[in-house]
């Protein structure tokens, strides 16, 4: 993904971010540090320790940064051995064990929010049926989960969670989190350390490794019900996510099914390659990390770098293809198949006689092809966004 070489990243901030619901168990039992950021203390400046921005970088509009904090988590950092029996505790169920009629009554908002993500992102033609592993799951590795430390509770949840057989993000910079496969790692997402997540905790997405990708862990609180979004590029804010933002689990998925519907957050998969293009207020603007390093993201004006203008063009043109075949409500989906197939066939002929004229040498005479076959390409990218194309102010 290179989606922040197609926008222009300027420095602001979103103040009504931060009155985001904090993770609501019980944090009596954590003392959490306050956070004098370096960025005061390089400036000479006195800071008042605000999480994720303080006050003076607020008012700066300036990059919060935090200097790295340890601090103790109310759960043991080693796997414990537990029984394989799943006692219920909820003192008005009868049943000795987490039945599914329990777990669906616990945490039906979790499975069916996303579950309806899954089947957007199927009806948007990102993910294939056959990619969708829906529950109840028979092949659970039930052993291991007991070895890292699951809490029974999460273990028989995870059972009835559908989970995907892709490598590929489903969100920007986030990918799914499976769980029918090797789990040994399922409660780690520091570089450092061990079992940052509590044994009461469900990895729904995992953060792509990459520099400069705002993407996170999605992580869901089986006690609270809340799902919290613990970012990538966060490094030195904290060693936990247990005073990072939270909401209940169905404001978290009903609003990024709202995002998937209105085109905020567009999935597009080639046949070679997929990804998923964001724009505000989708994620990942609004993240805490986003927040306290001062971006926000606007699209190019016409007086932008050819790139960025062909980069935002090419999303237009994408969207405009889901629109005009009746996204969200409508949707010819046999229709929008062979437009698609079209418009990647073209878009990718074009990009390629520009790419393999740029590695000619400088000196072979063939600028005027090179420029040519760049500005087709532009041209098709124009014409293919219609009415949402930005066209470079100097043509």
């Amino acid at each position: 993904m290179l989606m922040q070489a197609f926008r222009t990243i300027y420095i602001a901030i979103s103040i009504g971010f931060l009155a985001t619901i904090i993770a609501g168990f019980n944090m009596a039992s954590v003392q959490f540090p306050a956070r004098q950021c370096l960025t005061c203390a390089s400036n000479g400046a006195t800071c008042d320790g605000g999480f994720p921005v303080c006050s003076s970088c607020l008012s700066l509009k300036e990059a919060c940064k935090k200097p790295e904090i340890e601090f103790e988590v109310p759960w043991q950092k080693s796997p414990t051995s537990q029984s394989r029996e799943v006692p219920s505790q909820d003192p008005d169920h009868n049943d000795a064990v987490f039945t599914e009629d329990f777990i669906k009554a616990q945490h039906g908002e979790l499975i069916n929010g996303i579950t309806q993500v899954y089947e957007t992102l199927r009806c948007m033609e990102y993910i294939e049926e056959s990619e969708i592993r829906r529950p109840p799951h028979q092949n659970l590795p039930k052993e291991e989960l007991v070895t890292i430390g699951l809490e029974p509770e999460v273990i028989a949840l995870l059972r009835h969670l559908p989970f995907l057989e892709i490598d590929d993000e489903i969100s920007y910079g986030t990918l799914p989190y499976n769980y029918l496969n090797d789990v040994s790692e399922a409660r780690e997402v520091l570089w450092k350390g061990e079992y940052d997540l509590a044994p009461w905790a469900v990895r729904l997405g995992s953060c792509k490794a990459t520099p400069g990708v705002f993407g996170r862990t999605i992580i869901y609180d089986i006690r609270t019900k809340h799902i919290i979004q613990w970012p990538n590029n966060s490094p030195g804010y904290t060693n936990t996510y247990l005073d990072l933002p939270s909401v209940p689990a169905k404001v978290m998925l009903d609003q990024w099914i709202e995002y998937l519907r209105d085109l905020k957050e567009m999935p597009w998969s080639n046949g070679r390659s997929r990804h998923v293009e964001s724009e505000p207020p989708a994620p990942p603007s609004g993240y805490v990390d986003y927040i306290a390093n001062g971006y926000n993201i606007v699209d190019p004006t016409p007086d932008a770098d050819q790139f960025l203008l062909d980069g935002y063009n090419k999303r237009a043109a994408q969207k405009r293809l889901f629109v005009e075949h009746g996204w969200p409500y409508d949707f010819r989906v046999e229709e929008f198949r062979i437009a698609k197939q079209r418009f990647d066939k073209e878009d990718r002929k074009l990009r390629m006689v520009a790419q393999k004229l740029m590695h000619t040498g400088p000196y072979d005479g063939k600028a005027e092809a090179k420029a040519e076959a760049k500005a087709k390409h532009s041209k098709f990218l124009e014409e293919s966004a219609g009415s949402r194309a930005i066209i470079k102010s100097s043509r």
